[in-house]
């Protein structure tokens, strides 16, 4: 990437942003809704749902702030490329060299009612930079749903998104590495299933999510910096 310091953004409020430390931006997420032994996939959260990332998240989102789409999607290639540095050698390095980033994907209906796909947006940015081809027409999503942020109970989450998203008869996805990118995470139902689809065709899938919220036993003292 060009310069130091993604593009609209100073330096002294790339050090305010909520980022997360390394040692609290992975997890291996288990499928939720699954009994005893479950699969779990890796997961990546660059950020705490907070401050400026929230504003930009809501702005993006509702408010037809696109200008914050290009800003996010720098973000994200930093974090991605900070956390390559930050495991090299390791063995969650793999799941750091994808092929393929594929956002998920609103229903048709609620892409006709916004206009636009926020993560589809910022998904764009960050493939170009860091390398990777951005997939837009793999992954279908056939259930019009409501919102994760409108259900209350995680098992009305968890039915909500149930069987959501297909692959496309026409997609050539099998055996890439992929990165399966949303905005916000809450239990993580939304990404498992939309990542089913992809397992089933024989893909190796890393989830990336731009934020979610701070642990309530969380430390509140400062992150680190993206350039670290």
């Amino acid at each position: 990437m060009q310069g130091a310091f993604p593009s609209g953004i100073c330096s002294f409020c790339l050090d305010e942003l909520p980022l997360r430390p390394p040692d609290k931006c992975f997890e291996m997420l288990q499928q939720p809704g699954q009994l005893g032994q479950s699969a779990a996939l890796p997961l990546f959260t660059a950020f705490y749902y907070e401050g400026s990332i929230r504003q930009a998240v809501t702005g993006l989102k509702f408010h037809e702030r696109m200008d914050f789409a290009i800003l996010i999607g720098d973000l994200l290639a930093q974090f991605w490329q900070r956390e390559k540095r930050y495991r090299a050698n390791t063995r969650q390095a793999d799941w750091l060299e994808a092929e393929v980033l594929i956002p998920v994907p609103l229903h048709a209906q609620r892409l006709r009612d916004r206009g636009y796909n926020q993560v589809e947006l910022f998904a764009g940015q960050m493939a170009k930079n860091i390398g990777c081809s951005l997939d837009t027409d793999s992954l279908l999503r056939q259930k019009h749903t409501s919102r994760q942020s409108e259900t209350v109970h995680r098992e009305e989450r968890l039915a909500n998104v149930d069987e959501a998203f297909v692959c496309s008869a026409e997609s050539t996805l099998r055996g890439k590495h992929i990165i399966l990118m949303d905005d916000v995470i809450s239990t993580g139902a939304t990404l498992w299933q939309a990542a089913l689809p992809l397992l089933k065709r024989g893909n190796q899938v890393t989830l990336l999510t731009l934020a979610g919220n701070r642990p309530i036993d969380s430390s509140q003292g400062k992150s680190e910096t993206i350039t670290q």
